[in-house]
């Protein structure tokens, strides 16, 4: 009986504990836009929740000023509410071209928002009659704001445009782009035969990382604005322990024979059999995957084919000999000795 007795004792306690903790104690409330007007002036908006209905002895504080609301300043009903310095005590100075905006509660710290050129901020600084808007997942910008309304996607994308190219300027085709690295399922953009991706987002902050087949990796940070776009070169450099992965669709009918004579002084010939016609690039890297010569890039037909490099200008050292079609690619190690 007894037993019986602080179990449902210990059951009511915790259904009390459950009905009574909000599911998020801490983040009552969100600033989810910020505009700044031509004459200097701004407007924020605010998502409301029931535990915001009276903000007395709430404050902002930006890099070199602070304001408390007016007391008795209270939005009842739930939403989105803009105010500006007519709902303060004080006017709050605010920089347009980077700042940082806390918002607080008697109790501490409940959100923020930073703006601005530096790498730590959020976003970039918005042009006049352009707002900052709070995605959920970050901030982005838009050319048509909805202060006192929820945030939409409308005039708030931007277009980046990668161009991937090799050390020699020449374009690599199906490269892959990845970003969106918070989703389980991230996105990806792959290049055109000129080295082009074109990707349509959110205008805000975002980091991309740039992956090709044989190419070390690269991470881009790059920030678009809204009904615009910016193009971004990548120069990749070449892993050749990359290429020791590369899994070819018929290794029989496909293959790159030792360069000879190897160690070579000055002039080295490969032997290569293509599958089928089309496209081949040959290139020559150093040890440390730098592209430094290409001695062919056209057609050929299938079958065996020769090529010939002329090291004359390079000094002794260890050299890769690359050859790659549409699909498929292959490798191998000479030794100039002078």
């Amino acid at each position: 009986m007894n037993r019986i007795l602080r179990l449902t004792t210990a059951f009511l306690i915790l259904t009390l504990i459950v009905t009574v903790i909000p599911a998020n104690p801490v983040i009552l409330i969100i600033l989810n836009e910020l505009l700044f007007e031509k004459d200097g002036s701004w407007k924020m908006e605010i998502k409301n929740s029931s535990f915001t209905d009276n903000l007395d002895g709430w404050y902002l504080k930006s890099k070199t000023d602070s304001a408390s609301f007016k007391d008795g300043f209270r939005h009842s009903a739930p939403g989105y509410f803009a105010f500006s310095d007519d709902s303060l005590k004080k006017p709050l100075v605010v920089d347009p071209l980077g700042d940082s905006i806390g918002l607080f509660s008697p109790q501490g710290w409940r959100d923020a928002i930073m703006f601005g050129p530096a790498k730590s901020c959020a976003i970039s600084a918005p042009r006049y009659g352009q707002s900052i808007c709070n995605s959920g997942n970050g901030w982005y910008l838009d050319n048509s704001p909805t202060l006192g309304a929820q945030n939409d996607a409308t005039n708030a994308t931007g277009i980046t445009r990668f161009l991937i190219h090799d050390s020699l300027e020449h374009p690599i085709r199906s490269a892959w782009i990845q970003y969106d690295f918070s989703s389980m399922w991230p996105i990806y953009y792959y290049t055109d035969s000129n080295g082009i991706a074109s990707l349509s987002t959110l205008a805000a902050r975002m980091s991309f990382q740039i992956n090709a087949t044989g190419y070390t990796s690269q991470w881009i940070r790059s920030a678009v604005y809204p009904e615009s776009t910016i193009t971004v070169p990548v120069t990749l450099a070449f892993a050749p322990q990359a290429v020791q992965s590369f899994v070819m669709t018929d290794p029989g009918s496909f293959a790159i024979n030792n360069p000879f004579p190897n160690p070579f002084n000055p002039t080295v010939t490969v032997e290569y059999t293509l599958r089928r016609s089309g496209l081949v690039e040959i290139q020559v890297y150093d040890a440390a995957g730098k592209l430094i010569s290409e001695i062919f890039s056209g057609r050929q037909s299938e079958g065996k084919n020769v090529a010939r490099w002329e090291a004359a200008a390079y000094p002794s050292g260890v050299y890769l000999i690359r050859v790659r079609t549409t699909d498929e690619m292959a490798m191998k190690k000479c030794l100039l000795l002078k």
